[in-house]
């Protein structure tokens, strides 16, 4: 899994965690 900071919302796949990004691998 990927983290990313908030500031890098735009895809829909990613979830927010607090002030974390998560972004789900490719299924």
């Amino acid at each position: 899994t990927l983290i990313m900071e908030a500031n890098d919302i735009k895809d829909p796949n990613k979830i927010m965690v607090g002030d974390k990004l998560i972004i789900p691998p490719d299924r």
